[in-house]
């Protein structure tokens, strides 16, 4: 989970807590009126690296992880520079 997820809104709840009070009611509201509708839940995941400023020292801070997954031919799946 990112950390905004833990991070209070304006109103002082947690954005986790609202998401759990969002999908209760609606899932209440949804059994008051005999309806049923699929809930998706999209989950995401970031990585950053302060000290990655090109696709080249991406690629070395993998290999220094550990990681022989990344390459040139797919380095385009991440995202710009």
């Amino acid at each position: 989970m990112s950390r905004e997820i833990y991070e209070f809104d304006h109103d002082g709840f947690l954005f986790a807590e609202k998401i759990q009070y969002f999908i209760r009611n609606y899932i209440e509201k949804c059994k008051a009126d005999s309806a049923t509708h699929e809930i998706v839940f999209v989950l995401y995941g970031r990585l950053y690296y302060p000290d990655v400023k090109s696709k080249d020292d991406l690629i070395q801070e993998a290999r220094r992880r550990g990681s022989e997954d990344l390459t040139e031919d797919n380095l385009s799946d991440f995202g710009t520079f």
